[in-house]
């Protein structure tokens, strides 16, 4: 698969250390760098993960549940 979409990190409060994809797993509150967005994919916890990841400052969350009904 060819993109020029770039994962700067993958977010999980309780699966801190874990690794994903050659990646490791940090706690939202550690996340540096800036992002054009971030891609929830926990469907059924979508609108408290968005609104915490929102009052952090971060305002691209967007829903994997809301990409894959679009593209269906």
């Amino acid at each position: 698969f060819n993109s020029d979409i770039e994962v700067a990190a993958v977010l999980d409060k309780r699966d801190v250390g874990g690794t994903v994809v050659g990646g490791c797993v940090i706690n939202p509150s550690e996340l540096k760098a800036e992002v054009d967005a971030i891609l929830v994919t926990a469907v059924f916890y979508y609108d408290e993960i968005s609104a915490e990841l929102q009052g952090m400052g971060y305002g691209n969350v967007i829903s994997l549940e809301k990409i894959v009904e679009e593209v269906i």
